[in-house]
């Protein structure tokens, strides 16, 4: 929280997490068990604030200001986020890899590449393999809200090749 003047404090009752809410001379900050003090400014005055509210029914905090009227927004919702977990066997890449950090209701794409002389295999999502996936070398998990895993395996090209022998030994084709 910046050194300055705190006017009011305004405790959410009954909140999971312990949120607090603080009106200060630029505007509303706001923290909880699992988030340091952040700027809350979503609809909300930078100036000075001088009183608090919430107003349970609907879900919003209200802040009244000297000179600049009330002002009202939803509370603060700290983004909830959920790991993709990305791994590649040997012989080729996946992008991003690791794990990787969503957004709830956010898209991840993730890009399979094959090493030179290889292709893909499979590819494993949430342990089912991916015809698509595989066909295209990329697979998108939209509106994520949960953990996931996704795992790409590669094999060796192969060509077949037909050969017929021809008159006094010779193969065709060459």
């Amino acid at each position: 929280l910046p050194n300055l003047p705190i006017n009011t404090v305004c405790y959410t009752n009954g909140s999971a997490n312990e949120a607090i809410y603080v009106g200060a001379d630029i505007g509303v900050y706001y923290m909880d068990k699992t988030t340091p003090w952040t700027p809350f400014f979503t609809n909300l005055p930078n100036a000075r604030v001088n009183d608090l509210q919430i107003f349970y029914p609907t879900g919003k905090i209200r802040a009244a200001t000297y000179g600049r009227g009330a002002w009202e927004t939803d509370l603060f919702v700290v983004a909830t986020t959920y790991t993709i977990t990305a791994s590649a066997g040997a012989n080729g890449t996946i992008s991003p890899t690791g794990a990787v950090s969503v957004t709830s209701g956010a898209n991840q794409t993730f890009t399979i590449t094959p090493s030179a002389c290889y292709q893909i295999a499979t590819v494993l999502v949430d342990g089912v393999n991916n015809p698509a996936a595989v066909a295209s070398g990329t697979y998108t998990f939209s509106n994520v809200t949960a953990a996931h895993t996704i795992t790409a395996t590669y094999s060796l090209k192969t060509n077949a090749m037909t050969g017929t022998q021809t008159a006094n030994g010779t193969i065709a084709p060459a």
